[in-house]
């Protein structure tokens, strides 16, 4: 057996993408090694690639990721008391960092275009829901992030998540993972803005899991 989390996802696609053919995206964790030592295992959810074809594994080193590394940086870096200061998860160095302990996952695996219809984003979460799930479960995330509108919603066809964490909005804590919704990662906003929508609610989060005590996950408790 192929051990390795993006050796199975490899052999997941190649099972697959015979129904969609050459149109097919594949997508998974960036930098394996990182990913796996990250006090944080995020998987950032989303609807459909624009025009591309291929691997997003393929594309760490091409660039048009500096939103994507900029939050998982500030993601790596929040906890309970503190969230990660922009300027510092907005350094060159700390974006190529917070790359390297991202995952991503696409519920439509072709490109679509400039725009995403929300409800051609369900129907495909429902139609590769199996599928989805599947490499969900290989991924084993421990923060989903689901990037715009409707995308919880399509990946809840796949991965049922419904208990809301505390009073937030937009929060979930299901079977040991946080579930958390916000802007399109493409989003036409400030910087700041972008980078304030994800680490200030994972700060609240991470307080609240806190406050669970014993039953906090291990990854969700403060470092030592």
């Amino acid at each position: 057996m192929t051990s390795g989390k993006n050796a199975r996802l490899t052999e997941l696609f190649a099972r697959w993408q015979p129904q969609y053919g050459d149109h097919f995206v594949k997508d998974g964790i960036l930098c394996e090694d990182s990913w796996e030592n990250a006090r944080h295992r995020v998987l950032f959810v989303m609807r459909e690639t624009n025009d591309y074809v291929g691997d997003l594994r393929d594309t760490l080193e091409g660039g048009g990721w500096t939103q994507v590394a900029r939050w998982a940086y500030g993601m790596l870096q929040t906890d309970a008391d503190v969230a990660c200061p922009f300027e510092e998860a907005n350094r060159a160095d700390n974006r190529e960092k917070g790359l390297r302990i991202a995952a991503l996952m696409n519920l439509k695996k072709t490109p679509g275009g400039a725009s995403s219809d929300p409800c051609e984003i369900c129907f495909h979460a429902w139609k590769d829901r199996k599928w989805i799930k599947e490499e969900f479960d290989i991924v084993d995330p421990h923060i989903v992030v689901c990037c715009g509108n409707g995308t919880a919603n399509g990946l809840r066809h796949a991965v049922p998540f419904r208990q809301p964490l505390a009073d937030m909005k937009g929060c979930w804590f299901d079977n040991g993972r946080l579930f958390i919704e916000t802007l399109h990662w493409r989003a036409r906003k400030k910087k700041l803005v972008m980078h304030e929508s994800l680490v200030n609610p994972l700060k609240t989060a991470l307080g609240h899991l806190r406050d669970l005590g014993e039953k906090c996950p291990a990854w969700a408790s403060p470092p030592q």
